[in-house]
């Protein structure tokens, strides 16, 4: 029934009190790391000011600064950020028509103000993540309430092919190191559950970890969060 910070907590030593990280009345979720670790990406929420944004946050100096907009309404604030900290990949609310969809924005370029949109703004495209090369990017499309898998577009051509089939609400997508398989998670029935990916073959394998969802490799050390 409050507002909702970031902390940074030891994952070595978890029993070292955590950091806190941002101070105000908003909500802060989502957060993604850079690959050198000084800094921190996540959306800020403030429904009394009816604001939503993109913040990079400098860790060490608590330095921060809006790099996006996303939308006021739902908690669909998924963001991914290229391997080369370069491109930043997020659920944002920009460009002339304004509706929210998947945009991609080049962090080096400050005059880019308008991101691309990947699939037409039409409000399908949900959780997305980077390859560990960089050169695609998986996103989960939901098609209708009873529809939703996981595709596969590559950043250089646009080609995009879908990855599973008869899924119907996927909880989080993550690359496995390798950068050939994806783990994912689905809900069905009020359960949840985690699968491992091949990109090629399409085989999807059951982690049987009851509960499992909205994985999180680390990027430096193999491993996963969930």
């Amino acid at each position: 029934d409050g507002s909702m910070d970031l902390y940074l907590q030891d994952a070595r030593q978890p029993n070292l009190p955590a950091r806190q990280l941002t101070f105000d009345e908003a909500n802060e979720g989502r957060p993604v790391w850079d690959m050198t670790g000084k800094f921190l990406f996540f959306r800020r929420k403030n429904d009394d000011l009816e604001t939503c944004q993109v913040i990079r946050l400098e860790v060490e100096s608590l330095q921060e600064k809006v790099v996006g907009k996303c939308p006021l309404g739902g908690d669909l604030h998924y963001l991914d950020i290229s391997p080369d900290n370069s491109v930043l990949a997020y659920w944002g609310l920009e460009g002339v028509a304004d509706t929210p969809a998947v945009y991609i924005k080049n962090l080096n370029d400050e005059s880019q103000s308008a991101p691309t949109c990947l699939n037409e703004c039409n409000m399908r495209d949900r959780d997305l993540a980077f390859s560990p090369d960089g050169s695609q990017l998986a996103i989960s499309r939901r098609i209708s309430r009873f529809a939703e898998n996981i595709y596969l577009r590559n950043l250089a051509t646009g080609e995009e092919r879908q990855l599973t089939e008869g899924e119907s609400d996927i909880v989080g997508i993550s690359w496995h190191p390798d950068g050939t398989h994806l783990v994912y998670g689905v809900q069905r029935a009020d359960a949840r559950s985690g699968y491992l990916l091949n990109i090629h073959s399409g085989e999807s394998t059951p982690m049987n970890i009851e509960g499992f969802s909205y994985p999180s490799f680390a990027k430096q050390v193999p491993w996963l969060y969930f």
